[in-house]
């Protein structure tokens, strides 16, 4: 019989069931708020024997009330109670939440939420940057969650027993309450210890208590409260902590307003004192037992060690800093790309010597706002939005440059942003550079796999004793009109075009394709026109040729190439007898990254660079094309200089 009185008064005073539903009303001026408090053990909500509603929770919410004057609907409910309520939008405060919110936790996997450091509050409005993120309609599935208290969590042994820490409880099993955040960290391997759920932290304590268990992992400030009040004096905290869990409240459906008052109202408490003397009240009377006097002691004497170390130390470190940094800035103005990094404000932080130089400006900028130093860049957009933007080419005083801009994130708020720059005339010099290498190599193969073929064509016929006929097959390739090699040698003076013509005359012969060159072909060597400009354009147009042919599998496949200079304009022409040229094609095909073709590397670039080159030339480039017969590709270039 007493025991079972001893048990009503424990689940009277105690633990809260979720399905209890218990709640209080705060009078108020304005709309009426809901909040719903998750159940959590004692001392953060408590439930006295007159079925009052008491605890550091209970307190935080009437002190809130009364600095805001707020009008507040407070009632217990469990997780499943919290996810229907956020869903028919009943909650607009979850109370007793984990600070940050795990985003894999239901019910908040599906909802936005930003994590609000209360110091924020006390200046501009935190809120405004996640709220130009957020569209009207997606408003309501928007969470601030900010934190109020933080607490230890650490194991209790029984006092005088082996264990004195953590070591010792290697491979023993340890106590925890079902559903708790310990029962959480130890599932996800925070420690190797063997598990053992129990319905409360009351029977984990009364299992380390009669010995059968070594330890129990619980909330430290929760376990002295009950050890006080259920009299388990044989029971002790060994340190230090495990871990440490921060609660919070969460303000839900976006309701910013509602966020900034209760983070002001959280903020000035704070400032005040009210929130220290909150904090007083439920665990002062156990804070001060929490670190063993053995270990104050060490800690002590360690302090004081410091103390005379600090003069070296920081000298070492005034002298590492100084390192680093001469470091750090040689390695920014080492790299060709010039670097800028602006603060959460747009004004200049750093800037290295090579944007420097590309940008026209000095050191002198620094400190000052970037759209006044440099307008184009577009820091702000960066800034706002908190998205990183790659590969755009912009005109930055007078400089064509290819930027990257980054936002630098820190706890899910933009605190500035970082942009690099490369000269675009670099870029292309090297790409022309790198295409017209790979196009002479091609060449140079195909040449001499041909000349393989006829030396060993000339080896048999000798082999066989045909000598008239080896004589006359070393005759006829000898002849300037039967070879191509020789028709480009003498009609096109420019080397690197008959190059990259002879390369691909080869190669059509190795694929069957007849490439035909216009007998009126001719070219010098091009004035105002590079070389590498003269290799993209012929190359990739040939190629393109070479590629319709084989992918339209076309009986005789034919490409025929033509090239003119006269009137101090380079002229040339490429048609295939593919056809696979169409009115979609057509309005893509100079579109960067566009191809028709599936290939494991990236395409889609050789008529892109070809239309880029031609443009800057100011030059004009045309398609004629009848799907299922040809396509024609027509260049003409101003030869002379521009």
């Amino acid at each position: 019989m007493v025991r079972w009185i001893v048990c009503l008064f424990l689940w009277l005073s105690f633990p809260l069931d979720p399905s209890w539903g218990e709640s209080f009303f705060i009078e108020g001026a304005g709309r009426t708020i809901h909040v719903l408090c998750l159940p959590v053990d004692p001392p953060y909500l408590i439930r006295r024997p007159d079925g009052e509603l008491d605890g550091f929770f209970v307190d935080l919410i009437k002190a809130l009330a009364e600095t805001e004057n707020l009008r507040i609907s407070f009632r217990v409910g469990g997780w499943e109670d919290l996810r229907q309520s956020l869903h028919r939008g009943r909650i607009d405060v979850v109370l007793g939440t984990p600070h940050p919110v795990p985003k894999d936790r239901e019910p908040f996997s599906y909802l936005q939420v930003y994590n609000v450091d209360p110091s924020d509050f006390g200046g501009e409005n935190p809120l405004s940057r996640p709220l130009r993120r957020v569209s009207g309609k997606d408003l309501g599935d928007l969470c601030f969650s900010v934190p109020v208290v933080e607490e230890p969590f650490s194991c209790m042994v029984k006092r005088d027993s082996y264990v004195k820490s953590l070591r010792d409880l290697k491979d023993q099993s340890m106590v925890v309450r079902s559903g708790s955040p310990a029962l959480e960290f130890l599932s996800s391997g925070g420690l190797t210890s063997r598990m053992i759920a129990v319905a409360s932290l009351e029977d984990a304590m009364r299992l380390v208590s009669s010995g059968i268990y070594p330890g129990a992992l619980m909330g430290t400030y929760q376990g002295l409260y009950l050890r006080e009040q259920l009299g388990f004096k044989n029971l002790e905290y060994i340190m230090p902590p495990v871990f440490t869990l921060e609660r919070g409240m969460v303000i839900a459906k976006g309701d910013a307003g509602l966020a900034m008052k209760l983070g002001r109202a959280f903020e000035g408490m704070r400032q005040t004192g009210a929130y220290r003397r909150l904090l007083s009240r439920w665990f002062g009377g156990y804070d001060t037992t929490i670190i063993d006097r053995d270990l104050a002691m060490k800690i002590g004497a360690v302090f004081v060690a410091v103390l005379f170390l600090i003069g070296g130390w920081n000298i070492i470190l005034k002298r590492e800093v100084a390192r680093i940094t001469r470091e750090r800035e040689k390695i920014l103005d080492f790299t060709r790309d010039g670097i800028v990094a602006v603060d959460r404000e747009g004004h200049v932080s750093m800037i290295n010597k090579v944007a420097q130089d590309l940008l026209a400006v000095d050191e002198t900028v620094l400190g000052l706002w970037s759209e006044d130093v440099i307008p184009d860049v577009d820091f702000s957009t960066v800034l706002q939005t908190g998205e990183a933007v790659f590969d755009v080419e912009q005109n930055l005083r007078g400089s064509l440059v290819i930027a990257n801009k980054a936002p630098v994130m820190y706890r899910g708020f933009v605190y500035g942003a970082i942009a690099t720059f490369r000269d675009m005339t670099e870029i292309h010099a090297l790409a022309e550079e790198i295409t017209g290498v790979r196009m002479y190599v091609e060449s140079l193969r195909v040449q001499n796999h041909e000349f393989q073929n006829k030396l060993q064509a000339i080896a048999g016929l000798i082999q066989m004793g045909r000598y008239e006929k080896a004589i006359e097959f070393i005759t006829n390739e000898a002849k300037p009109a039967s070879s191509s090699t020789s028709f480009v040698s003498e009609n096109i003076k420019n080397p690197a075009v008959g190059g990259i013509v002879i390369g691909k005359v080869g190669r059509c012969r190795e694929l069957g394709i007849d490439f035909l060159i216009d007998p009126d072909s001719f070219c010098n060597e091009t004035e105002g026109i590079s070389d590498q400009a003269m290799v993209v354009i012929i190359g990739n147009l040939l190629e393109n040729g070479i590629e319709a042919v084989l992918a339209s599998g076309v009986e005789n496949p034919k490409l025929e190439f033509a090239i003119f200079d006269e009137s101090n304009r380079i002229m040339i022409s490429v048609v295939d007898n593919g056809g696979t040229m169409t009115d979609e094609i057509a309005s893509r095909m100079f579109t960067k990254g566009f191809s028709t073709k599936t290939r494991s590397r990236p395409s889609g670039f050789g008529l892109y660079n070809v239309k880029k080159l031609v443009d800057a030339m100011e030059g004009d480039l045309s398609v004629d094309y009848v799907t299922g017969e040809y396509t024609e590709f027509m260049v003409t270039l101003p030869n002379g200089g521009i």
